[in-house]
């Protein structure tokens, strides 16, 4: 939709009136020409039949500025050099001097401004949808989000007898940081869907080290199938790496056959069964092996407004030549525009890897008392969850 332009610079009034009074008085002026155009809405009773004007067409409405600071509203009948024959709904038709006009408001200028001003666009998504036929969509977000902690414990010198023996010397955990970073692109065709999201997750603590470290990127491609509506190819490729986890890369591709079980304006709901490959190095029993097996995912949408959605994600995967490797992951998260350009996001995320539960963490010889031995635990959680929120970027 077009925001509405300013009134047409080359006019010279002589006396200046805001551009709200302006419309306002375009309005007034329009209702009361299609008023009489119409008649009362509000009979007591049936009036006797007179003969009705024809219906004023919108785009021939032009706006006159009079000497004596009139304005008229109406449609121009016929003009010549001299005077205008101006049709003004319930004032009549009139002629007017030229020369008692001091500008005219072209009927384009008039119509644009009863256009409503460009609304904020929804949240962006990588679900099934499609644009319009013939159309492309470009769909940039950026988002961020970050903390500062000061330090919960004394840095500097805590007993006077000691000067040595600080916070820093023993390791007391210091100021925390913390930035959360995302970047997507959607190019939306009638045909297909290219994706490409790209996330960073960082922390870090005073004498403590790095509390997160999670850079991860997915690519995707959705495909319309010609045989049905309902139905679309899917691909994706994700790579990640988390330091903490101690997880030094991890590939990730599934392929599959989206289904779009509801698809309304309001609720939409696909499911996709897949195949899916993985490689990665995590310190598991299935390092460096290709593995390959089934899985779904499962995409939620529901628009609470023209400008906000709630929506919820879950992937599922599972090897078939490890029984053992199994994991999902899923989102549920809440996106809104406050305008065009300016948004937020929160969201509750929840990931599973049954391998990690599967990896042996060992304790060196004396690392608990003096001559304990070598000890070895599964000290890995499997699964984890957190909340993101932050501000959304649209460019």
């Amino acid at each position: 939709m077009r925001a509405a332009p300013a009134w047409a610079p080359h006019l010279d009034f002589h006396h200046t009136v805001s551009s709200k009074l302006s419309q306002l008085a375009i309005g007034l002026c329009a209702v009361a020409l299609v008023a009489a155009s119409t008649g009362p809405v509000f009979a007591q009773a049936p009036a006797p039949a007179a003969a009705q004007e024809p219906a004023v067409d919108p785009a021939k409405l032009t706006m006159l500025r009079l000497k004596d600071n009139t304005l008229l509203a109406g449609y121009i009948v016929r003009e010549d050099d001299e005077v205008i024959v101006f049709n003004a709904g319930v004032l009549g038709e009139m002629t007017i001097k030229k020369s008692e006009v001091l500008g005219q408001i072209p009927p384009a200028t008039v119509a644009a401004a009863f256009q409503p001003a460009a609304a904020p666009a929804p949240p962006a998504s990588n679900l099934g949808v499609f644009a319009p036929e013939g159309k492309v969509v470009w769909t940039r977000l950026l988002g961020a989000t970050g903390y500062y902690l000061s330090a919960p414990y004394k840095q500097g010198q805590l007993v006077p007898e000691y000067p040595a023996l600080t916070g820093e010397a023993l390791r007391l955990q210091g100021a925390m940081y913390q930035y959360q970073a995302q970047l997507s692109l959607y190019r939306t065709s009638d045909k297909d869907i290219v994706s490409f999201d790209a996330s960073s997750a960082y922390a870090f603590a005073d004498n403590v080290g790095e509390q997160q470290d999670n850079p991860r990127v997915t690519i995707g491609y959705n495909r319309k199938l010609r045989t049905s509506d309902t139905l679309y190819g899917l691909a994706r490729y994700t790579w990640f790496r988390d330091g903490i986890k101690k997880i030094d890369y991890s590939n990730q591709g599934i392929l599959g056959v989206g289904i779009k079980t509801i698809n309304t304006a309001k609720v939409k709901l696909d499911l996709v069964p897949a195949l899916s490959f993985q490689y990665d190095q995590k310190g598991t029993p299935f390092d460096n092996e290709l593995l390959y097996g089934g899985g779904a995912m499962e995409v939620f949408q529901y628009m609470l407004g023209p400008f906000s959605m709630f929506e919820q994600k879950l992937t599922y995967y599972r090897a078939f030549n490890e029984r053992d490797y199994y994991g999902l992951e899923s989102t549920i998260g809440f996106k809104g525009m406050v305008t065009k350009s300016i948004g937020f996001n929160i969201s509750w995320m929840y990931s599973l890897d049954n391998s990690l539960g599967l990896r042996v963490s060992t304790l060196p010889p004396n690392s608990l008392f003096p001559g304990s031995p070598e000890i070895s635990a599964l000290a890995n959680e499997r699964a984890q969850s957190y909340i993101t929120s932050g501000l959304l970027i649209r460019f």
